[in-house]
């Protein structure tokens, strides 16, 4: 298999959690095309078209569980900071999500920011 799909694919994540971590990284990094093709994957997980504009312009969406609410916080901070992981933001997902999950959070986070890169260098947009 290969390494994204095993990233992707892990147990542990819902199909909506996982999506919301990718939109916060999404929004965070502007890539269009990411943004355009888990949109659409978001919508067919059950996230409403409000909820996915709102992850993907940064904001954590209305009508989502905590659960979900940590996962896209922790996905979105990850993204925006470049240092270390502030204790007190630790404690807060570790609380919600528990160590392992977090962890989960953070592998698809950090896949998501690697696309990301090179999805920026090559300037590749969302279709017309």
């Amino acid at each position: 298999m290969e390494f994204g799909e095993v990233i992707l694919n892990q147990e542990g994540l819902s199909v909506r959690e996982r999506e919301l971590a990718i939109l916060a990284v999404a929004s965070a990094y502007e890539t269009p095309f990411i943004k355009y093709a888990h949109s659409r994957v978001a919508l067919a997980s059950g996230l409403e078209n409000d909820q996915i504009e709102q992850a993907c312009t940064g904001q954590s969406p209305d009508r989502i569980t905590d659960a979900e609410a940590a996962v896209y916080g922790l996905s979105l901070e990850l993204a925006l900071t470049r240092t270390i992981l502030e204790e007190g933001s630790w404690k807060r997902y570790e609380k919600v999500l528990g160590k392992e999950k977090c962890l989960r959070v953070a592998h698809v986070s950090g896949l998501y920011m690697y696309n990301a890169s090179f999805l920026r260098l090559a300037n590749l947009q969302a279709p017309a």
